[in-house]
């Protein structure tokens, strides 16, 4: 038995965008700033487990892009008869929502910032080396997220000299999620053999990174940020996508669910099994991300389920909203506007406790709204209005 289809705009979808760029931005700071530790009380806790918010990203993706290609297959089998979607239109549309923006990045990253002091993390020679810009073509066709785990010479983090490039692993992995998901979905007719599918791929996943790493057959760096690793985190979104209008899926276990998967992260973290800075182990990064996709996943379908509590409507403030709907362009030029935040804000290299990072951190995102909001009106805008018109 199924509930009636939700409606065309999930509620809150969006404020949970706004938090996880929020925390992603957090998290560079943090690192950037480079403050001691034990400097940053409280802070350090939230701001050292920002980089969490590339997996509620992934969640969300993999939740909004099944849902898009559910609800184009039961239209089509309300007037057809045939239950089918058109992989033609799915790609054409996202191409039109990711890349024109994304290229625009990475020329300004390139070419317009380049040798500019102010920004420490845009150094493309340093990626690239002496093959300058041809060593940039695993940046710019989405694979650099294999580069930077297998190649020793590219293993930056993101505020390190051409570090700017590095946040792009996450893109890559998603990209590769969306060349492979909706032909998987083509093949899988039945909702009961995709949730079967997402199930055997969730469970299987953790247990391939405990092993590989455990075995010394692969890293940490690795399993943390190439695809084949990480897909259970945008398949626990495409899992709560297929569930979401299933009337068994009761309230009180489901929640339970979210809570005893977010205390799960949570010990792993806590024990630091499940950090980035300074790496965790195998059991975190194999165990610990698997309850953390599924702990972001179950976000995703509580408020896409219960649109009507406080908490989505807090979501749904105008501010937060506005936000989520720049978040991919923010995700993008953060790094860049992290360094400005730094020269400006800081009169030494080295931030000396919370107060300062926090200050850092305030005008960072203010110049990454800013920045994200002119590329949104030049760039995004017009690429979207033409989504409908070559998708049809």
């Amino acid at each position: 038995m199924t509930a009636p289809s939700p409606p065309l705009h999930l509620r809150g979808l969006d404020g949970l965008r706004a938090g996880a760029v929020t925390a992603v931005i957090l998290w560079h700071v943090a690192l950037a700033t480079r403050a001691p530790a034990t400097a940053l009380g409280a802070l350090r806790p939230v701001a050292y487990l920002g980089w969490a918010g590339v997996d509620l990203f992934f969640a969300l993706s993999g939740f909004l892009i099944t849902t898009l290609l559910l609800r184009e297959e039961a239209k089509s089998a309300r007037e057809t008869g045939v239950p089918r979607f058109s992989l033609r239109r799915f790609y054409v549309r996202r191409a039109l929502r990711i890349l024109p923006v994304f290229y625009v990045v990475f020329a300004l990253l390139t070419w317009g910032l380049r040798g500019v002091a102010m920004f420490r993390s845009v150094h493309p020679e340093r990626v690239a080396g002496e093959a300058l810009p041809f060593g940039l073509l695993p940046y710019a066709t989405f694979w650099s997220n294999y580069l930077h785990a297998w190649a020793p010479s590219h293993q930056h983090h993101a505020v390190t000299p051409g570090g700017a490039y590095m946040v792009f692993w996450s893109l890559c992995v998603e990209e590769h999620f969306y060349l492979l998901w909706p032909p998987a979905l083509t093949l899988l007719r039945t909702r009961r053999a995709r949730v079967i599918a997402c199930l055997a791929l969730c469970l299987a996943l953790p247990a391939l990174r405990f092993v590989v790493v455990h075995r010394g057959l692969d890293t940490l760096r690795s399993v943390h940020m190439i695809s084949h690793y990480r897909f259970d985190a945008l398949l626990w979104g495409a899992l709560a996508a297929l569930l979401l209008d299933v009337e068994f899926l009761r309230d009180r276990p489901r929640r339970l669910l979210l809570a005893v998967s977010s205390l799960g992260a949570l010990a792993f973290y806590a024990t630091g099994a499940l950090s980035v800075v300074p790496v965790g182990t195998a059991a975190g990064f194999a165990w610990g991300l698997g309850l953390l996709g599924l702990a972001c996943a179950l976000v995703v379908l509580e408020v896409a389920r219960r649109g009507d509590t406080a908490v989505v409507r807090a979501l749904e403030l105008a501010p937060l909203r506005w936000v989520g709907r720049l978040s991919y362009a923010m995700y993008l030029v953060h790094v860049p506007m992290i360094d400005v935040a730094r020269a400006v804000y800081l009169v030494e290299p080295r931030a000396r406790g919370a107060a300062e990072v926090l200050g850092v951190f305030v005008l960072a995102l203010a110049l990454t709204l800013a920045v994200a909001q002119a590329l949104h009106v030049a760039v995004e805008r017009p690429f979207l209005r033409l989504k409908d018109r070559f998708a049809g």
